[in-house]
């Protein structure tokens, strides 16, 4: 089932990206603030992505390229933008925590705190989407219908993708939540 997981975005996904959650926004107003977030969070991800394209951070140094060039601008975005809660939680993480031990945990699927994986994730999300190919940075999971041949991550979402004969369903298919 190694074909079940695959890039389910285009190459240059952040123009849908945005035009989706400004959709969801407008749709869905009780979840405004969190649109908000995650739209600001794309600038910071299009650039680090963008960024790690053009140097291929080696594997060995990939949890402190995170840390120093990706984290500190998701945690600022954060507190910017983000529910009162969360910006308390980022304001704190920033300044007690050693980032590059914050991101290598979550590179590893130790368990975190949630506002743990959640800086690490929005801040490695971009690297390893676009590192994916190489997918050399990933702890080797399990290997089977339910993790990411590339990386051993979980699924984050299934889904299925448009058949084109009305009367058959298409292969279910599952993004990963560590390399999308």
């Amino acid at each position: 089932m190694a074909g079940a997981y695959g890039p389910a975005t285009a190459v240059e996904p952040w123009t849908d990206r945005r035009r989706r959650a400004q959709e969801l926004e407008e749709r869905y107003p009780f979840a405004a603030e969190l649109l908000r977030l995650y739209g600001a969070l794309l600038d910071v991800q299009e650039q680090a992505f963008h960024a790690a394209r053009a140097t291929r951070p080696p594997e060995r140094t990939l949890a402190r390229y995170i840390a120093e060039r990706v984290l500190a601008e998701v945690i600022d975005v954060t507190v910017a933008q983000g529910p009162p809660r969360l910006r308390e939680a980022a304001t704190e993480r920033s300044r007690s925590e050693d980032r590059e031990a914050l991101v290598a945990r979550w590179l590893k699927g130790d368990d975190q705190p949630a506002v743990d994986r959640y800086l690490a994730r929005a801040s490695s999300a971009p690297v390893l989407e676009a590192l994916h190919e190489e997918a050399t940075w990933a702890e080797r999971g399990p290997r089977d219908g339910r993790h990411c041949p590339a990386c051993g991550g979980l699924p984050q979402l299934a889904y299925f993708s448009p058949s084109g004969d009305d009367l058959v369903t298409a292969p279910r298919r599952l993004l990963c939540s560590r390399c999308g």
